[in-house]
């Protein structure tokens, strides 16, 4: 879990350094831009999840 949780801040972290690398106009800011909305996306979705209902059992 935190081996997965490292990756995906270490991504975020990448993708971060290339958005100001195309914001230096050193790197495409049309492939940065994509990557660190990606980045984001996977790290804040486990966020997301939360417990759902699934109705009652008949006892």
């Amino acid at each position: 879990m935190k081996r997965k949780l490292l990756l995906r801040i270490a991504l975020v972290l990448i993708a971060f350094y290339l958005y100001i690398l195309g914001l230096l106009h050193l790197f495409p800011i049309w492939v940065a831009v994509p990557l660190l909305f990606i980045a984001l996306f996977c790290l804040f979705r486990p966020l997301k999840k939360k417990p759902r209902f699934k109705g009652y059992r008949p006892r």
